[in-house]
């Protein structure tokens, strides 16, 4: 079986982690037929997971940089609760079954081009992107920074994408009504409101909130990856609305720049 390694630190670095366990764990991505058994050594707060995998080709370091997170993360996230210490974890390099080193970083280009809100420019070694008129706008709304937070960290942190995109959604429809809803018909006031200002039906925000429901309420229960993928893509294109909304000073969206969703 090939094997490959994930290598990263846990931070802040100038605190040495080290753990005198090294748990294995054994696992199978049933959507991929990808069967994984690794090792997890973390060593003054050097992190290397070894894996052997069924198979080795290009999309065998996505699908499993998901699981891997959150596998380092359970180790790390005991000692915090134990100790009271945060730490975090980053992934930030990998070492292929034929030796060749290769540097991690998220990338989601189909996501980044459903945005208009801001443009961003790329070569083959730096990204620029324009958020100046942007960022007064979100840093003066805390909600709305933090609904974008919440959105964002579905692209970072393993497999809560579905619980951060749903959550998004909620600090949106806050953002935009101003205040907590008293009770149940004033936060199904707010929710319309959202999808009128934003050109958005109900079945198209509902499969964003409904697939974080389980999540948000503890189900682990398998949710395929395209699923996934198309929750995030609606999510983007919710925020982005909602952003060019607020760029806009609040007038209504165009129907023939923004067709009904």
């Amino acid at each position: 079986m090939p094997t490959f390694k994930v290598l990263g630190k846990i931070e802040p670095p100038w605190i040495q982690l080290t753990f005198d366990i090294e748990p294995q764990v054994r696992y199978r991505i049933d959507e991929v037929a990808l069967d994984l058994s690794c090792k997890i050594s973390i060593k003054q707060s050097d992190v290397l997971v070894t894996c052997e995998a069924s198979r080795f080709d290009e999309g065998t370091m996505a699908w499993a940089l998901q699981y891997l997170f959150d596998w380092v993360s359970a180790e790390v996230d005991l000692f915090t609760f134990a100790s009271g210490k945060v730490f975090n974890v980053h992934l930030d390099s990998a070492e292929y079954p034929d030796g060749s080193i290769h540097r991690l970083i998220g990338t989601a280009p189909d996501l980044a081009a459903l945005v208009t809100a801001c443009t961003a420019t790329s070569t083959d070694d730096s990204v620029h992107v324009d958020i100046r008129a942007l960022l007064t706008i979100i840093i003066g709304s805390p909600t709305l920074m933090i609904a974008l937070h919440d959105l964002t960290s579905a692209l970072r942190y393993g497999n809560n994408s579905l619980t951060n995109c749903g959550r998004a959604m909620e600090g949106l429809r806050k953002a935009l009504w101003g205040k907590d809803e008293a009770d149940d018909r004033e936060q199904q006031g707010a929710w319309k409101k959202l999808r009128d200002t934003l050109r958005v039906s109900k079945p198209y925000l509902q499969t964003i909130t409904n697939a974080s429901r389980g999540p948000r309420h503890g189900s682990t229960a398998y949710i395929a990856g395209n699923h996934r993928q198309d929750v995030l893509k609606k999510s983007w294109t919710v925020m982005n609305r909602f952003l060019q909304y607020r760029l806009g000073g609040d007038q209504p969206l165009l129907g023939s720049e923004y067709p009904m969703l």
